[in-house]
């Protein structure tokens, strides 16, 4: 993709981004949280939010507090979670992780909730989330409960399944060339523009 055709500079240093992100000598370091940096940015997902990149999260689970660490994520002024992103680590699927940090997000923006803005917690958040192997995202919907929740705090199973929603997008030059191909690109895009309205602040 030529950036000198690029619109805008914003759009310029997307595309930059995206093409240094292939490059082999750099798909293992941090160009990703680069790219996402720009993708986010660009796309609108941080208008009025905050963009963060590898903040800790405590997870309290079998009555033990841990460190769950996120890759990137989007909070509102007061510190509450709307979307976290995961990419993939040495060939490990990133949704598990994803999945413990939704838990970790639900029991932060609870205690924000309870502490800073004095308002009851909420029986249950749906937290859109992304996944990343390579260049190519799944974009999930992960309802946690305070029921679920719980079961994490005591190391206990849950009396009701997890619901978790998920949709890795099939691209047209298959999805093992990522965004290689122009076609790639954006049919990705065009999903991370539909994603974006699941991206809901907390109001309340």
């Amino acid at each position: 993709m030529d950036r000198k055709l690029a619109p805008d500079s914003d759009t310029n240093k997307l595309w930059f981004y995206l093409d240094y992100e292939q490059l082999p000598e750099v798909r293992k370091g941090g160009s990703v949280d680069n790219f996402m940096l720009k993708l986010l940015e660009t796309m609108g997902y941080a208008s009025g939010r905050f963009i963060v990149f590898g903040r800790p999260l405590h997870l309290i689970t079998c009555g033990k507090k841990f460190l769950a660490r996120m890759d990137t994520g989007i909070c509102d002024k007061n510190g509450r979670y709307l979307l976290l992103v995961q990419k993939a680590r040495r060939g490990k699927n990133p949704e598990p992780r994803l999945i413990a940090e939704t838990i970790a997000a639900y029991q932060r923006n609870d205690f924000v909730r309870e502490t800073k803005l004095h308002l009851p917690i909420l029986n249950e958040i749906t937290f859109p989330g992304i996944t990343h192997v390579g260049a190519v995202p799944t974009f999930y919907k992960i309802k946690v409960t305070a029921e679920l929740n719980d079961a994490a705090v005591k190391g206990t199973f849950p009396s009701s399944q997890a619901v978790v929603y998920r949709h890795t997008p099939q691209l047209p030059n298959g999805n093992r060339k990522g965004m290689n191909t122009l076609d790639n690109r954006a049919k990705i895009l065009q999903y991370y523009q539909a994603f974006k309205p699941f991206i809901q602040d907390s109001s309340t």
